[in-house]
């Protein structure tokens, strides 16, 4: 569909990622700006990006969540391989036993996937900030996992994340307010 759901690799996140931050970065090159209106493109970016917010949303859950839930997806799809291969079928990507499976590849996920997606989110809705903060813990733990002897980066000073992104609370606010219920309903140009 338009919002890629279930396009496998994450491909479709990776896509709105750099559409919102495409969007971000045409309409707000002095990083200050208000909506007060969206066009359809618009909007629809923005319900596709809850989409894919809410389809990756372990990432950002509290650890033992996210940690637990990751495993439960790895033997789901080490089951699917399970029925492939006696199939005759290839077995498809991390669904095969003998090769790593989902828990060996979240970095890259979290790297390429999850951050970019999250970090775009919260310039467009700062309340969500937060989730960038569990999203860098679960990241630290899948490091950890992977490389027992990785250090993790020292704490900003600056009290914000590192990864966070330049434009300030003000971008897309009055959208975000309009969605959480705050605001009257954004104009819809059609």
């Amino acid at each position: 569909g338009a919002c890629s759901v279930g396009s496998g690799g994450g491909g479709g996140a990776s896509h709105i990622a750099g559409a919102i931050a495409h969007f971000l970065a045409s309409n707000a090159p002095n990083k200050s700006f208000r909506v007060t209106k969206l066009d359809a493109s618009a909007l629809a970016l923005m319900l596709c990006g809850a989409i894919k917010m809410s389809d990756i949303g372990h990432a950002y859950a509290d650890p033992e969540v996210h940690v637990r839930w990751s495993e439960l997806l790895e033997e789901e799809l080490y089951q699917q391989g399970d029925i492939e291969g006696p199939m005759g079928l290839q077995r498809s990507y991390l669904m095969d036993r003998k090769k790593p499976g989902v828990t060996k590849s979240q970095v890259g996920f979290f790297d390429f996937i999850v951050r970019p997606l999250v970090v775009a989110w919260a310039a467009c809705f700062p309340e969500s900030r937060e989730l960038t903060s569990r999203l860098e813990a679960n990241l630290e733990h899948w490091r950890r996992t992977d490389n027992p002897d990785h250090t993790p980066p020292k704490a900003s000073t600056s009290g914000g994340s590192e990864q966070s992104t330049s434009h300030t609370p003000h971008t897309l606010s009055t959208l975000s307010g309009t969605l959480s219920g705050e605001k009257k309903p954004a104009t819809v140009r059609g």
